[in-house]
């Protein structure tokens, strides 16, 4: 762990032909379906023809976006699936999982309902929130100090172990924390390990896999001694096994998915 200036190193595009054909077989459940309908702004919920259209937004979209990132996530839709079960968090926090729809909705130019955007709000001192689907921050300095909750999903297992610390980090400095309103929360999704270590990457990309102990470390190190820190981290059992029944390509072998929570205050 670094004592003096970050450590940054940028994603590097692997190697066309380690790059997996894309997977246009899209599997999706009535209830996500019925979620997509409702959810993308300007598709008619009561058109004949709703679920075809969805179906050739979300084909669409992952065409668009595998060609510059070429995730596995993005492979096997991870984007539009709604989870089967809860994360393992309290209630209050998943609430919040909106962020992670919001913001890929922007990137993927997947338009949201206003109804259904403003189910997640950047919490500041002074006011309940803006909706970040209706306004997105030109930089994250605009939040430092102002967030309660954040969700990163999928996002550091992309990078080596320097970088994800760097990541931590700027992540850390966003988290509103006073006494009195309970503690800000930081989770998400993360391809980890037993044993941490240089992952075994199927695209020969440079990664890095925390096991559940040394993520512990990382936050604890990242944020300090002069704040109370609890981490909770660990490998459901119906996570693996809902990856392995979906047939997804392995993003790194001997990795499982970990889910996690930093309570910061």
């Amino acid at each position: 762990m670094s004592t003096n200036e970050d450590h940054i190193v940028r994603e590097r595009r692997p190697v066309e032909t380690l790059i997996p054909a894309l997977n246009g077989s899209l599997e999706l459940s009535e209830k996500q379906i019925k979620f997509l309908i409702h959810t993308i702004r300007d598709v008619n919920p009561e058109a004949n023809d709703a679920e075809v259209e969805i179906r050739r937004r979300v084909l669409e979209v992952q065409s668009k976006a595998y060609k510059t990132y070429p995730y596995p996530c993005i492979r096997g839709f991870h984007y539009v699936k709604v989870p089967d079960k809860p994360m393992p968090l309290c209630s209050s926090t998943l609430a919040v999982a909106w962020v992670r729809i919001c913001v890929t909705s922007s990137r993927l130019g997947i338009p949201l309902r206003p109804s259904s955007a403003t189910t997640t709000h950047a919490r500041s001192p002074s006011s309940m929130g803006t909706s970040l689907a209706s306004r997105f921050v030109r930089s994250l300095n605009e939040l430092r100090g102002r967030v309660k909750y954040v969700y990163a999903g999928s996002l550091f297992h992309l990078f080596d172990e320097g970088t994800q610390e760097a990541i931590a980090r700027r992540l850390a400095v966003l988290l509103h924390v006073s006494e009195g309103n309970g503690p800000a929360v930081l989770f998400g999704r993360y391809v980890a390990q037993q044993e941490e270590g240089v992952i075994d990457d199927a695209m020969g990309r440079t990664r890095y896999a925390h096991s559940p102990a040394s993520w512990g470390k990382l936050w604890e190190w990242v944020l300090g001694r002069n704040i109370r820190v609890r981490v909770d981290s660990g490998f459901p059992r119906f996570e693996k096994l809902r990856e392995l029944k979906g047939g997804l390509w392995n993003p790194g072998r001997g990795t499982q998915m970990m889910w996690w929570s930093v309570w910061v205050g």
